[in-house]
């Protein structure tokens, strides 16, 4: 059953100096580090969702995904999925914060295999036993987030729900690492 992957790229990335879906690192934006990490387990094209004052910075990218404006940006990243969720249906979503663009291709592919065997419950990377991102949810999960209050966290949505959260062992740090600076991208 595809995933359908929404990458949340509303923030401004001013700790960066630019919206972080634009930002090059080796060569590649964190956009294009996320999509070719995308395995054919995940639905195409991708849902981006972006912030209206730098929608013209990525119109380039516009042919290979599909690009939702977060009215909102400045409620934090639960807007940004709620925005998602309320364009889109899907039976499960993949949330890709754009902050985690080193994520590994295995890694996607080990999350949806899981997901395929248990399709009804949260997906969540752990990295030596700490959790990280993306994580994937079940549709029953995004009807929830729809319907809960613009102050409640992902987290708390997660913890007063009764869906179950598959915590997957993985060997990959990109699901903890977490760029914010510059000085992220030493590693």
């Amino acid at each position: 059953m595809p995933i359908l992957p929404v990458i949340l790229a509303a923030g401004t990335g001013y700790r960066l100096g630019m919206p972080k879906v634009v930002y090059e690192f080796q060569g590649k934006t964190f956009f294009s580090w996320i999509l070719e990490a995308l395995t054919v387990h995940y639905q195409s094209p991708a849902v981006v969702i972006q912030a209206d004052y730098y929608a013209k910075l990525c119109v380039n990218y516009h042919q290979i995904s599909n690009w939702v404006i977060n009215p909102f940006p400045e409620r934090g990243m639960i807007s940004s999925i709620k925005t998602a969720l309320t364009e889109y249906q899907a039976e499960n979503y993949c949330l890709i914060p754009i902050d985690f663009p080193f994520v590994m291709m295995q890694t996607y592919q080990k999350l949806a295999e899981i997901n395929e065997k248990f399709p009804d419950t949260i997906v969540k990377p752990v990295f030596r036993g700490q959790g990280g991102h993306p994580l994937i949810i079940p549709y029953i999960l995004a009807e929830k987030i729809r319907l809960a209050s613009q102050e409640q966290t992902l987290r708390e949505i997660i913890s007063g729900s009764d869906v179950y959260v598959h915590r997957v062992e993985v060997e990959d740090a990109g699901v903890l690492r977490n760029i914010n600076t510059v000085a992220d991208l030493c590693f």
